[in-house]
């Protein structure tokens, strides 16, 4: 039988083994290629469940790539679909020029938004089609 504070010490363990792989740090005595290997790994499937809670994520440009770097630098707090939003929020203010026109765009067709500006243009929504796009 297993001392319940073993498992406690093994549970702490994991716990930082996972934090830090997830952050793309090399966790104490594990091997740095395979450790960053994982990360990217956990990463990419982080960002497929954020796309399977909003698949319109998988049209912006570059897909999955910024969100496997942001996923790197902000730790998931909650479901998907928060993560999801939570990096919407995050693109409108430090993504490319490219990618905030992309979340502006998108804000207007799913009807977030009446209006918006991309690439110096208006997009508007009236009823359900968009102009300028």
């Amino acid at each position: 039988m297993v001392p319940p504070e073993a498992r406690q010490r093994l549970r702490h363990r994991q716990a930082a083994v996972l934090t830090d792989l997830l952050a793309g740090r090399v966790p104490p005595g594990f091997d740095p290629d395979g450790a960053q290997l994982t990360g990217r790994v956990l990463a990419v499937k982080r960002a497929g469940s954020a796309a399977r809670a909003l698949p319109v994520l998988r049209t912006l440009p570059g897909w999955p790539g910024g969100f496997v770097d942001y996923a790197a630098a902000h730790p998931k707090a909650d479901c998907s679909a928060h993560d999801a939003r939570a990096y919407l929020s995050w693109l409108r203010v430090h993504g490319t020029a490219a990618e905030r026109a992309w979340v502006a765009v998108e804000s207007v067709r799913s009807g977030a938004r009446r209006w918006a500006v991309a690439h110096g243009r208006p997009v508007v929504r009236v009823g359900s089609r968009v102009y300028g796009t």
